[in-house]
C-alpha cells in the first residue's frame, strides 16, 4: 500500500510545494483559513491540504493551528540554505509527465521524457543540478565531520571520489 499509495504522498508534497504552503509557515504556527488568506486559496481545500502534509508529517498541528516540522522546516522553505525542492526532480513537471508515459517507454524501449534528457541544452540538467547539489552539500558535510578525526593535523590529504555524484563537493 505504501507504493500504491506514494503517488498521493508525492502529489501533496508537490502541491504544497508549488503553493508555497510551507514558506508560509515558516515563521511560525498558523490555521489554515490564515494559510488560505496568505496564499490566496480556498480555505476548504487549504485545510484538507494541510491535513495530508499533517499526516506525512511534513507539519505539525495543534489547537487549530498548523507549523512546520524540523524536516520540512530545513528542506522545504525556499528562502533556506538546505532548501531541496530542487533536489525532488521527481517532482519537476517534465518528470512527473514522463512517469505517465513509463509502460510505453519500456515497450517501445525509449525515454518517458518529451525529449531525452541527453539531449544538449535539455531542461533536465538544470534541475539535476541543482539537485544534485543540494544532496552533495548535505552529504560532504557529513563526509568532512566523520572524516575530521582522522585527518593528520594540518596537512595535506587525499580522499577519492568515485561514482559520488557530480564531485561539485569532493575538491572542498
Amino acid at each position: 500500500l505504501n507504493v500504491i499509495n506514494g503517488f498521493e504522498a508525492s502529489a501533496a508534497l508537490r502541491a504544497g510545494l508549488e503553493l508555497s504552503i510551507f514558506d508560509a509557515l515558516a515563521e511560525g504556527p498558523l490555521s489554515s483559513g490564515d494559510v488560505a488568506e496568505a496564499r490566496g486559496l480556498p480555505r476548504r481545500s487549504t485545510r484538507i491540504l494541510l491535513d495530508a502534509l499533517a499526516a506525512l508529517d511534513l507539519l505539525e498541528t495543534k489547537d487549530g493551528t498548523f507549523s512546520l516540522r524540523p524536516l520540512a522546516k530545513t528542506f522545504l522553505v525556499s528562502t533556506g540554505e538546505n532548501f531541496m525542492a530542487g533536489t525532488a526532480i521527481s517532482l519537476h513537471p517534465a518528470m512527473w509527465e514522463a512517469y505517465g508515459r513509463l509502460t510505453e517507454a519500456v515497450r517501445s524501449d525509449g525515454t518517458p521524457l518529451a525529449a531525452h534528457a541527453a539531449t544538449p541544452e535539455h531542461d533536465f540538467w538544470t534541475v539535476f543540478s541543482t539537485a544534485s547539489s543540494s544532496f552533495a552539500k548535505l552529504s560532504a558535510e557529513r563526509m568532512a565531520d566523520a572524516l575530521a578525526p582522522h585527518l593528520p593535523d594540518g596537512k595535506a590529504f587525499r580522499v577519492l571520489d568515485v561514482a559520488c555524484g557530480s564531485g561539485f563537493y569532493g575538491g572542498t
